[in-house]
């Protein structure tokens, strides 16, 4: 058999190209390191680095190449086909190489050592979980009960600061406030609104001057992360709400953006009593905007808050929805009610342009005057982007996902929006619902059950959790038990769609109509074609 001689990668060992293409990257490896150092302390420029690099990486090519070529023997450089492959100097050469590689990867994990900081990242060590808080009430301990929308207000002030911090997971205030004069632990507070932190303050308000104190607390250990009291003017008191902000983002080590941080340096206004009326029709509408009293309540505070300083862009803004709204809830559903509302928001827009809440208004504009679907949810999500811990803008995007057919889309919005407002049932309802009416009916059956434990005598609840038993799997006598005893719930149709459903499916036609009988309250605001059709079935 005649003899092949060794195979390609046979030749390299034997040659030492691997060797020496070893030795060479864990030597460049350490050339780009120091060279990293000491360009730095010089401060060269970016391109002198490339070019060091792209020469380590030819210099590579051609230290092969010679290795391929040439041998280093105890009698000097020879050419390859120059060298007995039987005797001694490759085996003496191949040792000597041995030996530098060795050293040189020494010398890189001695330097690799030195140079990294074992101890963990104080941002990075820091988990999305660890990096949740809830802000709770602060307490009035002003002489005056007047000024408890003041107190109300920096609180609010201070939850919406944070809650623009992408980095954290802040709760909502519909889910803290309840919350205001809690008597128990930390700990048991923050395990039901599933955060790590909590904040607490207070507010005193006397004269010209106010006092606010402020801590950040780990609720695991109760141990204060931070606290601070401040006493000064009462022009001061914005300054005051942004430090806390600040010194609870840095408590937290959050990561801030730009925009961010220029967030929370924002002054809203300086003129306190355009505040205190901003913050009264804010503590008016709690989270909500679909109430006539309210809307009607909160124009004429807006309107003086507007007058007193003409740059308070917050106020605009929310002047802005609440207009819209005048024409939503049929108030005043004229084109000059929706002129003011544009007017109001372009106004806010020319002060702050980038500001969250007058695109969450526009939204509302778009939605709410012209059922402009996808220019609402544009608007939504730009607003989002900036506002990130707002549920208000979640829970509208997740309604208009809806409309226009993103049912995926839709129930993460929902499903956000009620991770970060654990506290709001009507939250809860609406992302049942859109899991029901989307279709999805094993993770409606899972979250039904979850909500069933929780409110196990909520009739809405009950009556979505038997819709899924009955359209789904079939399962009317289950669902007859869930439905059992319920009382009617005249402001949502979801009990009487899920009763009538039970009749029609057992047969049961006299019942259905009577049903129908029973929630006439209810479907008279259906179209009289939709209630005869109900009666024909």
């Amino acid at each position: 058999m005649t003899d092949k001689g060794p195979s390609f990668l046979g030749e390299l060992r034997q040659r030492n190209v691997i060797r020496v293409g070893l030795a060479y990257a864990v030597a460049a490896w350490l050339i780009a390191q120091v060279a990293d150092i000491v360009l730095e302390s010089f401060e060269a420029p970016s391109w002198v680095m490339r070019a060091l690099l792209t020469a380590l990486a030819v210099g590579f090519l051609a230290a092969v190449l010679l290795a391929w070529v040439f041998e280093i023997t105890p009698e000097g450089i020879k050419r390859e086909r120059d060298i007995d492959r039987n005797g001694t100097s490759r085996y003496r050469s191949g040792r000597r190489l041995d030996f530098a590689i060795i050293g040189l990867l020494s010398v890189a994990l001695a330097y690799f050592i030195a140079s990294h900081d074992w101890r963990p990242d104080p941002v990075t060590a820091v988990s999305a979980a660890d990096k949740s808080i809830a802000v709770l009430p602060f307490d009035n301990l002003s002489a005056s009960e007047e000024n408890a929308f003041f107190a109300s207000g920096v609180h609010e002030d201070v939850l919406t600061y944070l809650a623009k911090i992408g980095d954290l997971r802040v709760i909502a205030r519909s889910s803290v406030q309840p919350y205001a004069g809690d008597q128990r632990g930390i700990a048991a507070i923050a395990a039901e609104l599933g955060v790590a932190h909590v904040v607490e303050g207070s507010v005193r308000r006397a004269g010209n001057r106010v006092r606010v104190t402020a801590q950040l607390i780990d609720a695991a250990t109760e141990e204060h992360l931070w606290a601070e009291n401040y006493d000064r003017d009462l022009d001061d008191v914005f300054d005051i709400q942004t430090d806390i902000a600040r010194a609870i983002v840095t408590a937290l080590q959050a990561e801030l953006s730009a925009e961010e941080q220029a967030v929370i340096a924002q002054v809203p206004t300086r003129n306190i009593e355009a505040y205190e009326k901003y913050a009264e029709a804010r503590a008016i509408r709690r989270g909500s905007a679909y109430n006539a009293g309210q809307i009607r309540a909160m124009a004429p505070l807006l309107e003086t808050a507007v007058r007193l300083d003409p740059g308070f862009a917050l106020a605009h803004a929310l002047l802005g929805s609440v207009y819209t709204n005048f024409y939503w809830l049929n108030i005043d559903r004229s084109a000059e009610r929706l002129e003011l509302a544009r007017a109001s928001i372009d106004r806010a827009f020319a002060l702050q342009p980038d500001l969250p809440e007058a695109r969450a208004a526009l939204a509302e504009y778009y939605y709410r005057g012209f059922n402009n679907y996808p220019k609402a949810l544009e608007e939504l999500v730009a607003a989002r982007d900036r506002f990130p811990n707002n549920t208000d803008i979640l829970e509208l995007m997740g309604v208009i996902q809806r409309r226009l057919g993103q049912w995926d889309e839709s129930i993460d919005s929902l499903r956000a929006a009620t991770q970060l407002d654990p506290g709001d049932l009507g939250k809860k309802h609406l992302l049942m619902e859109t899991l029901l009416r989307g279709n999805k009916l094993e993770a409606a059956s899972a979250f039904g059950d979850r909500l069933l434990a929780e409110y196990p005598e909520d009739p809405i609840f009950r009556a979505m959790r038997a819709t899924v038993l009955m359209s789904g799997y079939g399962q009317l006598d289950a669902a007859g038990e869930l439905l059992a005893g319920i009382e009617p719930v005249m402001e949502d149709p979801e009990v009487f769609i899920a009763e009538l459903t039970l009749a029609l499916y057992s047969g049961r036609y006299e019942d259905g109509l009577a049903l129908i009988d029973e929630y006439e309250g209810l479907l008279s605001a259906f179209p009289d074609g939709a209630r005869d059709f109900l009666r024909s079935w």
